[in-house]
């Protein structure tokens, strides 16, 4: 069956895998998008002042203003990004497939299927 690395004999882990980065970025975008909007938005009309302000003792910049929320938006793409990136590795990891084995180690030979 492709996409199933059962068969693989390399189980390692990669240290740049393309699940990774993959999940880097669903990770770091809608963050990246939150931290943006949630400024702007306590920018433009006060809501979310609380959150805003604890958020920038973490994220140095982040504020309600328009820079604070590209601020924000710099830091939300940064971490969500490392955040995923780490789950995609971890994810590569336990899985056993990091892009090593070809369809030829993932599927079984023709007489045991």
């Amino acid at each position: 069956m492709h996409g199933s690395c059962e068969k693989c004999e390399s189980k390692k882990c990669c240290p740049i895998s393309r699940k990774g980065v993959k999940f880097g970025m669903a990770f770091g975008i809608p963050n990246a998008i939150f931290m943006l909007v949630l400024g702007w938005v306590g920018w433009l009309f006060g809501y979310g002042r609380i959150l805003i302000d604890q958020s920038a003792s973490i994220y140095h910049g982040f504020a309600p203003t328009f820079w604070g929320g590209i601020a924000g938006g710099i830091w939300g793409l940064v971490l969500g990004f490392i955040y995923g990136y780490i789950f995609g590795i971890i994810l590569s990891c336990y899985s056993g497939c990091c892009g090593k084995c070809g369809p030829s180690a993932c599927s079984m030979p023709n007489d045991k299927r």
